[in-house]
């Protein structure tokens, strides 16, 4: 099953994203905390409007996916 941050990023965000832009050299996105505010960015640039727990989906797919950052601090 997909989960809501797949739904959310293929219908507002693939569109304009390919996988390239994750693996890119000067991503924005360099740790678990700069993922969910470069999300948070781009939604309220896009102006789509998401609820706190969308942009915390959304990140949470693109680090299953693509940046495996640890979400929590070591310790």
């Amino acid at each position: 099953d997909a989960t809501r941050g797949e739904l959310l990023y293929s219908t507002h965000c693939i569109a304009c994203h390919s996988a390239e832009v994750h693996w890119r050299d000067k991503k924005l996105a360099t740790n678990w905390t700069s993922l969910p505010a470069e999300v948070r960015r781009w939604q309220q640039a896009s102006a789509l409007g998401w609820s706190d727990d969308d942009v915390a989906e959304v990140a949470l797919y693109l680090n299953a996916l693509f940046y495996h950052y640890p979400t929590r601090e070591p310790g």
